[in-house]
Protein backbone atom coordinates (compact mmCIF):
# COMPACT_ATOMS: atom_id res chain seq x y z
CA UNK A 1 0.00 0.00 0.00
CA UNK A 2 1.20 3.28 -0.43
CA UNK A 3 -0.13 7.24 0.38
CA UNK A 4 0.65 10.23 -2.36
CA UNK A 5 -1.07 13.36 -3.14
CA UNK A 6 -2.62 14.02 -6.05
CA UNK A 7 -3.72 17.09 -8.30
CA UNK A 8 -3.87 18.71 -11.60
CA UNK A 9 -4.51 22.41 -13.28
CA UNK A 10 -7.89 21.56 -12.59
CA UNK A 11 -8.17 19.72 -8.97
CA UNK A 12 -6.47 20.80 -5.66
CA UNK A 13 -4.65 18.51 -4.44
CA UNK A 14 -5.63 15.22 -2.41
CA UNK A 15 -4.54 13.01 -0.15
CA UNK A 16 -4.79 9.20 -1.79
CA UNK A 17 -4.01 5.58 -1.00
CA UNK A 18 -3.51 2.78 -3.42
CA UNK A 19 -2.26 -0.73 -3.19
CA UNK A 20 -2.14 -3.94 -4.57
CA UNK A 21 -2.71 -7.40 -3.91
CA UNK A 22 0.49 -10.65 -4.76
CA UNK A 23 -1.31 -11.62 -7.82
CA UNK A 24 -1.71 -8.33 -9.05
CA UNK A 25 0.23 -7.70 -12.94
CA UNK A 26 3.55 -5.92 -11.73
CA UNK A 27 3.83 -2.33 -12.04
CA UNK A 28 0.19 -1.78 -10.93
CA UNK A 29 -1.94 -0.82 -7.88
CA UNK A 30 -5.53 -1.01 -7.54
CA UNK A 31 -7.95 2.22 -8.07
CA UNK A 32 -6.75 4.90 -5.83
CA UNK A 33 -8.97 5.85 -3.28
CA UNK A 34 -9.34 9.47 -2.29
CA UNK A 35 -8.98 9.94 1.56
CA UNK A 36 -9.31 13.40 1.68
CA UNK A 37 -9.50 16.25 -0.60
CA UNK A 38 -8.61 20.39 -0.39
CA UNK A 39 -10.56 22.87 -0.65
CA UNK A 40 -7.43 25.69 -1.85
CA UNK A 41 -4.54 25.91 -3.96
CA UNK A 42 -1.47 25.21 -2.23
CA UNK A 43 1.34 27.19 -4.01
CA UNK A 44 4.65 27.19 -1.96
CA UNK A 45 6.19 24.76 -4.16
CA UNK A 46 6.80 21.87 -0.76
CA UNK A 47 4.75 19.56 -0.03
CA UNK A 48 4.63 16.41 1.62
CA UNK A 49 6.82 16.31 4.59
CA UNK A 50 4.30 14.75 6.27
CA UNK A 51 3.44 11.59 4.78
CA UNK A 52 4.27 7.97 5.69
CA UNK A 53 1.91 4.47 5.31
CA UNK A 54 1.84 1.56 8.14
CA UNK A 55 0.76 -1.65 8.44
CA UNK A 56 -1.36 -1.95 11.20
CA UNK A 57 0.26 -4.93 13.47
CA UNK A 58 -3.22 -5.90 15.12
CA UNK A 59 -5.47 -5.89 11.86
CA UNK A 60 -3.24 -8.17 8.97
CA UNK A 61 -4.56 -6.68 6.14
CA UNK A 62 -4.98 -3.15 7.72
CA UNK A 63 -2.85 -0.34 6.35
CA UNK A 64 -2.76 3.62 8.17
CA UNK A 65 -1.64 6.19 6.05
CA UNK A 66 -1.59 9.99 6.79
CA UNK A 67 -0.66 13.09 4.71
CA UNK A 68 -1.52 17.31 4.34
CA UNK A 69 -4.33 18.80 2.71
CA UNK A 70 -5.36 22.07 2.52
CA UNK A 71 -8.29 24.19 3.82
CA UNK A 72 -9.10 27.64 4.49
CA UNK A 73 -5.46 28.39 3.03
CA UNK A 74 -4.15 25.89 5.70
CA UNK A 75 -2.29 23.31 5.30
CA UNK A 76 -3.15 20.30 7.55
CA UNK A 77 -2.54 16.60 7.97
CA UNK A 78 -5.43 13.16 7.72
CA UNK A 79 -5.01 9.95 8.54
CA UNK A 80 -6.24 7.19 6.62
CA UNK A 81 -7.47 3.49 6.59
CA UNK A 82 -7.36 1.09 3.85
CA UNK A 83 -8.03 -2.29 4.10
CA UNK A 84 -6.72 -5.25 1.80
CA UNK A 85 -8.63 -8.96 2.08
CA UNK A 86 -6.80 -10.73 4.33
CA UNK A 87 -8.46 -14.43 3.43
CA UNK A 88 -7.32 -16.78 0.62
CA UNK A 89 -7.53 -20.62 0.25
CA UNK A 90 -5.99 -23.60 0.56
CA UNK A 91 -5.96 -27.41 0.18
CA UNK A 92 -5.59 -30.12 2.88
CA UNK A 93 -6.95 -33.58 2.82
CA UNK A 94 -6.12 -36.67 0.34
CA UNK A 95 -7.63 -37.33 -2.84
CA UNK A 96 -7.95 -41.36 -3.80
CA UNK A 97 -7.89 -43.38 -7.12
CA UNK A 98 -11.20 -43.48 -9.48
CA UNK A 99 -11.59 -44.53 -12.66
CA UNK A 100 -10.38 -41.47 -14.51
CA UNK A 101 -6.87 -41.90 -12.58
CA UNK A 102 -5.18 -40.52 -9.23
CA UNK A 103 -8.77 -39.20 -8.02
CA UNK A 104 -10.24 -35.62 -8.06
CA UNK A 105 -9.08 -32.21 -7.40
CA UNK A 106 -10.64 -29.15 -5.90
CA UNK A 107 -9.80 -25.39 -6.45
CA UNK A 108 -11.31 -21.84 -6.35
CA UNK A 109 -11.81 -19.28 -8.50
CA UNK A 110 -11.73 -15.39 -8.00
CA UNK A 111 -11.10 -14.39 -4.70
CA UNK A 112 -12.68 -14.67 -0.86
CA UNK A 113 -13.38 -11.07 -0.75
CA UNK A 114 -17.39 -10.37 -0.21
CA UNK A 115 -17.64 -7.14 -1.57
CA UNK A 116 -16.33 -8.96 -5.21
CA UNK A 117 -18.87 -11.38 -5.45
CA UNK A 118 -17.03 -13.60 -7.65
CA UNK A 119 -15.88 -17.03 -5.43
CA UNK A 120 -16.18 -20.09 -6.95
CA UNK A 121 -15.52 -23.43 -6.90
CA UNK A 122 -14.05 -25.81 -9.49
CA UNK A 123 -13.11 -29.76 -9.35
CA UNK A 124 -11.10 -31.48 -12.13
CA UNK A 125 -9.74 -35.19 -12.65
CA UNK A 126 -12.94 -36.54 -11.86
CA UNK A 127 -15.00 -39.85 -13.75
CA UNK A 128 -16.74 -37.69 -17.22
CA UNK A 129 -20.52 -37.49 -17.37
CA UNK A 130 -20.63 -38.19 -13.48
CA UNK A 131 -23.80 -36.31 -11.25
CA UNK A 132 -21.64 -34.78 -7.95
CA UNK A 133 -22.05 -32.09 -5.21
CA UNK A 134 -19.94 -29.35 -3.85
CA UNK A 135 -20.60 -29.35 0.41
CA UNK A 136 -18.98 -27.48 2.73
CA UNK A 137 -18.76 -27.23 6.73
CA UNK A 138 -17.00 -25.53 9.46
CA UNK A 139 -14.19 -28.81 10.53
CA UNK A 140 -11.43 -30.68 9.06
CA UNK A 141 -11.52 -34.08 9.33
CA UNK A 142 -10.69 -37.43 7.50
CA UNK A 143 -13.11 -40.17 7.71
CA UNK A 144 -12.91 -42.86 5.41
CA UNK A 145 -16.04 -42.74 2.82
CA UNK A 146 -17.30 -44.94 -0.04
CA UNK A 147 -14.24 -45.40 -2.05
CA UNK A 148 -12.42 -42.27 -0.37
CA UNK A 149 -12.46 -39.81 2.46
CA UNK A 150 -14.31 -37.29 3.61
CA UNK A 151 -12.60 -34.23 4.24
CA UNK A 152 -15.16 -31.93 6.24
CA UNK A 153 -16.47 -32.60 9.44
CA UNK A 154 -19.33 -30.79 11.77
CA UNK A 155 -22.82 -29.07 10.20
CA UNK A 156 -22.60 -30.04 6.46
CA UNK A 157 -24.25 -27.90 4.11
CA UNK A 158 -24.32 -28.72 0.06
CA UNK A 159 -24.34 -26.33 -2.57
CA UNK A 160 -27.31 -27.44 -4.68
CA UNK A 161 -28.60 -28.34 -7.11
CA UNK A 162 -25.92 -31.11 -8.32
CA UNK A 163 -23.82 -30.60 -11.19
CA UNK A 164 -22.81 -33.06 -14.14
CA UNK A 165 -18.93 -33.51 -15.16
CA UNK A 166 -18.14 -32.55 -18.45
CA UNK A 167 -16.25 -34.73 -21.23
CA UNK A 168 -13.14 -33.83 -19.46
CA UNK A 169 -14.70 -35.02 -15.83
CA UNK A 170 -14.20 -30.92 -14.79
CA UNK A 171 -17.48 -29.45 -13.19
CA UNK A 172 -17.76 -25.80 -11.68
CA UNK A 173 -19.93 -23.78 -9.01
CA UNK A 174 -20.19 -19.99 -8.58
CA UNK A 175 -21.38 -19.63 -4.93
CA UNK A 176 -23.86 -17.33 -4.04
CA UNK A 177 -23.27 -15.75 -0.83
CA UNK A 178 -27.14 -14.16 -1.02
CA UNK A 179 -28.73 -18.18 -1.86
CA UNK A 180 -26.80 -20.54 0.91
CA UNK A 181 -28.70 -22.84 3.55
CA UNK A 182 -29.73 -21.56 6.80
CA UNK A 183 -26.62 -22.01 9.42
CA UNK A 184 -24.41 -21.96 6.21
CA UNK A 185 -24.10 -18.37 5.37
CA UNK A 186 -20.76 -17.03 4.61
CA UNK A 187 -19.52 -13.78 5.63
CA UNK A 188 -16.23 -11.59 6.21
CA UNK A 189 -14.09 -13.45 9.05
CA UNK A 190 -15.39 -16.66 8.86
CA UNK A 191 -13.24 -19.43 7.55
CA UNK A 192 -15.14 -22.62 5.77
CA UNK A 193 -14.05 -25.75 4.57
CA UNK A 194 -15.17 -27.36 0.93
CA UNK A 195 -15.34 -30.58 -0.78
CA UNK A 196 -16.69 -32.55 -3.83
CA UNK A 197 -18.29 -35.59 -3.62
CA UNK A 198 -19.50 -37.52 -6.70
CA UNK A 199 -20.89 -40.75 -8.18
CA UNK A 200 -18.00 -43.31 -9.72
CA UNK A 201 -20.11 -46.36 -10.83
CA UNK A 202 -17.54 -48.12 -12.67
CA UNK A 203 -14.48 -47.88 -9.67
CA UNK A 204 -14.08 -49.57 -6.54
CA UNK A 205 -16.49 -51.17 -4.16
CA UNK A 206 -19.10 -48.47 -3.17
CA UNK A 207 -19.75 -46.55 -6.53
CA UNK A 208 -18.84 -43.13 -4.95
CA UNK A 209 -16.10 -40.88 -3.99
CA UNK A 210 -14.04 -37.45 -2.99
CA UNK A 211 -11.99 -35.16 -4.14
CA UNK A 212 -9.48 -33.53 -1.62
CA UNK A 213 -10.50 -30.62 0.28
CA UNK A 214 -10.30 -26.32 0.38
CA UNK A 215 -9.98 -24.30 3.20
CA UNK A 216 -11.57 -20.79 2.49
CA UNK A 217 -10.45 -17.79 4.79
CA UNK A 218 -13.38 -14.99 3.69
CA UNK A 219 -12.90 -11.17 3.98
CA UNK A 220 -14.41 -7.74 3.45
Amino acid sequence: ALTFARSSSGEFISMQMAYREAGDPLGTTRPPIEIRGSNSPETSGRWGDYSATNDDPALPGSFWGHHEYRTQNQWRTRIGRIDLCAGGTSNFCVTSPNSAGNGALISATGSTSIAANDFGLQVTACPANQFGFFFYGPDQVQNAAGDGFVCVGGSLFRLLPPVKTDALGDAARAVDYGNLPVGGEIFAGSTWQFQFGYRDPNFGNFGFNFSDALEAVFCD
